[in-house]
């Protein structure tokens, strides 16, 4: 069996699942790379 993907949260830097919207622990997004910036297309 091998252990479920992890990443570091970049808010609380606490173990978190890869692929988790938000950190379970500090609630903050951590999927967002670039945040404050919206999409445009024009």
């Amino acid at each position: 069996q091998q252990p479920p993907p992890m990443k570091s949260c970049l808010s609380c830097h606490q173990q978190i699942h890869r692929n988790a919207p938000i950190c379970p622990l500090c609630k903050a997004k951590s999927r967002s790379r670039n945040p404050k910036k919206p999409k445009k297309k024009d």
